[in-house]
């Protein structure tokens, strides 16, 4: 790719998608480092998405699913948007809303940690395995706990779970997520997974596309046709590639963030909290730590 000018730092800089991680993508950046750093200074910056200790940048991995949780909270804030997908003007907001998540990946399982920390309530969620669906809701954190250790998410609650087998049900094995009654949905998976064949048995009002192109033209129309808000990926998926812009920005300037002011910062804010404490005011040490500390990529 290189060698055809497809890629460079300057030229077109590639990302993590589905399948790769920051091992992969600092195989790739290493060999393209090999072949063409010699005249290259900026040739980390021909990926984003490495390790930290490889010119990546903190915040990456939960990047997208972050701003999953972002796009989903102002939609659902926004009266307009959710009157024309049906909720009543007393129904307006994101908290206590029910959210299914098809795909329990990285992009997946941050999304749904996001918005159940912060008042969504997580139904169901399922890998390429299977699914659960629990109406009174799941722990994203046991959830992801048990997958880790079991390689699945079939299993990982009691008999008040209904779980769902993917090889039971073949390339089909989502659709107990995919139709399971909630105020929206978060496909996290793969591409096409709402279709011409499976579009009517949607029930979720809002769709947010957190992969690239999980519906179908066809099935858009389906579901417009229903009523149903499709929130698209370009925005929904949006948090992963501002932080891979700033990785890119880090990768060319060869410094991280915050490491030129730090020290400067540190300073004058003890300057000022020494001053107040000299007319006799009081600050929590904890506090003060917390306010002289400079900026950093957290």
């Amino acid at each position: 790719l290189a060698k055809k000018n497809f890629i460079g730092p300057g030229r077109d800089v590639a990302g993590p998608d589905l399948g790769t991680g920051a091992r992969e993508m600092s195989w790739m950046a290493d060999t393209y480092a090999m072949l063409f750093g010699r005249n290259d200074i900026n040739a980390h910056g021909v990926v984003t998405g490495k390790p930290e200790n490889f010119g990546g940048i903190a915040g990456r991995i939960e990047a997208t699913g972050l701003g999953v949780y972002y796009c989903t909270r102002e939609i659902m804030e926004n009266e307009f948007v959710m009157n024309t997908a049906g909720f009543s003007s007393q129904n307006i907001g994101f908290q206590g809303k029910r959210f299914a998540v098809q795909g329990f990946g990285q992009v997946g399982y941050h999304s749904a940690k996001y918005i159940q920390d912060n008042g969504g309530i997580i139904v169901a969620v399922c890998d390429r395995t299977g699914g659960v669906l629990r109406q009174d809701g799941l722990d994203v954190d046991a959830v992801k706990q048990y997958k880790d250790e079991q390689g699945t998410v079939i299993g990982s609650y009691d008999s008040r779970t209904e779980s769902l087998d993917a090889s039971e049900e073949g390339a089909n094995g989502s659709s107990l997520i995919l139709s399971a009654d909630v105020d929206a949905l978060v496909l996290a998976a793969t591409q096409q997974q709402i279709n011409s064949e499976n579009a009517d048995l949607i029930k979720a009002r809002l769709i947010f596309e957190a992969a690239n192109g999980p519906v179908t033209p066809l099935a858009e129309d389906v579901l417009r046709q229903n009523g149903c808000i499709i929130v698209p990926d370009i925005l929904v998926s949006a948090g992963g590639v501002t932080v891979s812009y700033f990785e890119w920005l880090k990768s060319l300037s060869q410094v991280r963030f915050g490491r030129l002011t730090k020290k400067w910062e540190e300073k004058s804010k003890t300057m000022l909290i020494d001053t107040w404490e000299d007319i006799g005011g009081q600050i929590d040490p904890k506090k003060k730590a917390s306010v002289v500390a400079g900026p950093s990529e957290q």
